[in-house]
């Protein structure tokens, strides 16, 4: 915030705003010193926005009254080395994936608004599909797994992945779960892409919008709960999974960001 302020009304300042969920409910009823002072910097400091949802777009005009310039674009696509060296990979995380099965994983930090819930509820109706193999790869400082049981067709991996395993994780899997409850915009579904892997994904808007436009990309169930993820991902046994030519041309057009710099040219000429 201290930041911001340096560029109080500055015409030239472009605010990105990839997480808007101290702003709303999400978390509860939002109140506070910390709510109060984020809902005047956008109202009176900030001149421009870049938001990479709709969703984003409502919620600032909703919650926090924002009034100011508003671009949307969608996510930055990621252009990152996808290589790996197999001699600093991990015991657990080499043998993490098994052939002649489905591979899924689910990648990130282990949070309740990403639907570990769901997984775990998932994982247990699963436990004894001989098809299927999961990966759970991601911090967990909540401990929402940790002590958890874990079935022979699941590795759970609970600590910082580094970039080396990531790439690693995302080439071998064959599918990867999106189980959130609620998300604006996701840097691990622009990994998935990268990766151009098939994603199974909640009904939450941001989702049913990506498959809206890409529908090769993955695939959305409904509702968010253990027994559809786990039918979800049963239907994809055996099935092949490639990006359409279509959707791949269509992503690449939506992401250029030429597109982006044409938008911030026309606030600045105003």
């Amino acid at each position: 915030l201290i930041f911001i302020l340096l560029f109080w009304g500055d015409k030239h300042f472009f605010v990105i705003v990839h997480d808007v969920f101290e702003i709303t409910n999400a978390y509860g009823v939002p109140s506070g010193i910390k709510y109060e002072i984020q809902k005047w910097t956008y109202q009176h400091c900030i001149k421009n926005v870049i938001c990479h949802s709709h969703q984003s777009i409502e919620v600032l005009k909703k919650d926090a009254n924002y009034t100011g310039n508003i671009i949307y674009f969608p996510h930055l696509r990621y252009y990152f080395d996808k290589t790996y060296k197999v001699e600093y990979l991990s015991q657990e995380v080499l043998y993490a994936t098994e052939k002649n099965k489905l591979n899924c994983l689910f990648f990130g930090q282990l949070r309740p608004t990403k639907g570990v819930d769901v997984l775990k509820d998932t994982i247990d109706i699963l436990k004894d599909n001989e098809d299927v193999n999961i990966i759970v790869a991601g911090q967990d400082k909540a401990r929402l797994m940790i002590d958890n049981e874990t079935p022979k067709n699941v590795r759970k991996i609970l600590r910082r992945i580094d970039d080396n395993e990531l790439n690693y994780l995302f080439s071998m899997c064959d599918v990867v779960l999106l189980p959130y409850k609620e998300i604006y915009q996701s840097g691990v579904v622009e990994s998935v892409i990268h990766f151009g892997k098939y994603a199974i994904m909640s009904d939450c808007r941001a989702f049913k919008e990506l498959v809206s436009l890409y529908p090769s990309f993955g695939v959305t169930y409904s509702p968010n709960n253990g027994e559809a993820l786990a039918s979800c991902i049963i239907e994809q046994i055996g099935q092949r999974r490639n990006y359409e030519k279509v959707d791949i041309d269509r992503y690449s057009a939506d992401h250029d960001v030429k597109i982006l710099i044409s938008k911030i040219d026309e606030i600045l000429k105003k």
